[in-house]
């Protein structure tokens, strides 16, 4: 059974101040590419990879976005695009190295303008574990 809390935290979003008109996230974390898909906030060292799957309201186009996955300090940077749409859909995967256990977290940020920083759009942590046996 899935609870409460993780339900409210697979929607919730963090919206931040940009420049372009504001984008309201909705994101799954799943190991599932499609299909049926379990949001989760835990994932064992043997997932292979994690999807992002999102749903951006509030948005008149395509916007170029970047996606940030973080481990210990170490982060990997990965140029996409936020679409609107009315459902959910894979927006980005990420392998992951079954060594790498412990805290993750992936944002989504905004282009950069006039050289500050990126806004961040929606960040999620989850966690790799050993599960076990």
């Amino acid at each position: 059974m899935v609870s409460s809390a993780l339900e409210q935290s697979a929607f919730s979003a963090q919206e931040r101040d940009t420049t372009q008109r504001a984008a309201l996230i909705s994101a799954v974390l799943a190991a599932e590419a499609e299909g049926p898909l379990a949001d989760a906030n835990r994932f064992p060292a043997d997932v292979g990879q994690i999807n992002l799957h999102l749903r951006a309201d509030g948005i008149d186009g395509p916007r170029p976005v970047v996606f940030r996955w973080t481990h210990r300090g170490h982060a990997a940077l990965i140029e996409g695009v936020l679409t609107p749409g009315e459902t959910l859909a894979l927006a980005n995967s990420f392998p992951i190295d079954p060594e790498r256990v412990g805290p993750w977290r992936v944002e989504i940020l905004g282009a950069p303008t006039s050289g500050a920083e990126p806004a961040v759009l929606f960040e999620r942590e989850f966690e790799v574990f050993v599960p076990s046996h």
